[in-house]
């Protein structure tokens, strides 16, 4: 009995070690273990539904902003109803945190692309605008068609990625929000 229990948990730690580990990551998928944020140094993350309090234990205490609350290193952060909708990090970030699946401040177009593929939404030189419906798990090109502001199944389902570069073509902002968010965020 102890050896299958022994087993068990051996099966267990190494399915949690693999899942962190940011390997399982395609290019053209996404779910919600990529609306994390992680420390480069230590490998602590903030996610997307985490509360405050969880956040703050790996960022320290943020400062009051009009989206949300800033912290060091050039994060911020947006909540509703106490838990995380809104990660955003930028060049301060650089060096510091990365996204789960590896994408951080300083890497080009064609990086971000091997990283979440080619399915984005939108483009035009300064960004890369990735929408996701989480139940209908796929890309799509526009948010679902009838959204309404109101329709709040619609806007905490949908999440956004976006990827901003600067005059060379290097990231210099990421952004990991649901849609509902974005649109009060405007």
């Amino acid at each position: 009995m102890k050896s299958v229990l022994r087993l068990t948990v051996l099966v267990l730690l190494i399915s949690a070690a693999v899942g962190c580990s940011g390997g399982s990551f395609k290019p053209n998928t996404f779910s919600l273990s990529d609306m994390c944020i992680v420390k480069i140094d230590n490998k602590s993350k903030v996610c997307y539904g985490d509360t405050r309090s969880q956040a703050e234990k790996v960022l320290g205490s943020g400062t009051k902003s009009v989206f949300g609350y800033d912290y060091d290193f050039g994060v911020s952060l947006g909540f509703r109803d106490d838990k995380v909708v809104l990660l955003s990090f930028d060049e301060d970030a650089k060096g510091v945190y990365r996204t789960a699946r590896g994408a951080k401040i300083g890497i080009l177009k064609s990086d971000v692309e091997k990283l979440y593929g080619d399915k984005y939404a939108g483009e035009d030189g300064e960004y890369l605008h990735y929408l996701y419906d989480s139940k209908g798990n796929e890309f799509i090109s526009e948010v679902p068609p009838g959204w309404v502001e109101t329709d709040y199944d619609v806007g905490v389902n949908t999440f956004v990625l976006q990827v901003y570069f600067d005059d060379n073509g290097y990231t210099n902002q990421i952004e990991l929000i649901d849609y509902l968010y974005s649109m009060i965020a405007e």
